[in-house]
C-alpha cells in the first residue's frame, strides 16, 4: 500500500514510510493514530517530520512483556494543532499511520 494524500486522514503505511516529503505545505495536525494491532512489536518506532528533518512526533512502542500480549493503537491529540511545514514519515516500524489534519484536501505534494 502506498501514502494516500487525497483524504483525511492521510494514511502512511510500514511500507511507504521514507525519508522523502509526502506534502510541501504546511499543516495542522489535530490527531496522529499508529494502528500497530496485528503488526508492530516491541521497540519499533514511528516518526513524523516536516520537510526540513525538524521531528515534530515521535513514539516507540514499550516492551509488552509476554509476545501473545494485545498491542493496541497508539493515538496523540493535538489542541491547539500541531503546525508542521510540509510532512515526512520516515520512520514507521510496523502498522498503519493515520494523520488527521485540520486542513482539508487536496495537499499540495510539490
Amino acid at each position: 500500500m502506498s501514502v494516500t494524500i487525497t483524504q483525511n486522514p492521510i494514511i502512511v503505511t510500514s511500507t511507504s514510510a521514507a525519508a522523502t516529503t509526502i506534502v510541501t505545505q504546511g499543516l495542522s495536525i489535530t490527531k496522529i493514530r499508529w494502528d500497530t494491532v496485528g503488526h508492530a512489536t516491541d521497540a519499533h518506532v514511528a516518526t513524523v517530520k516536516d520537510k526540513n528533518g525538524a521531528v515534530k512526533w515521535t513514539t516507540t512502542l514499550t516492551p509488552r512483556g509476554t509476545v501473545g500480549e494485545i498491542v493496541y493503537p497508539v493515538e496523540s491529540d493535538f489542541s491547539p494543532p500541531l503546525f508542521t511545514d510540509g510532512l515526512i514519515v520516515d520512520v514507521l516500524g510496523d502498522g498503519v499511520l493515520y494523520i488527521y489534519i485540520f486542513e482539508k484536501p487536496p495537499f499540495k505534494t510539490t
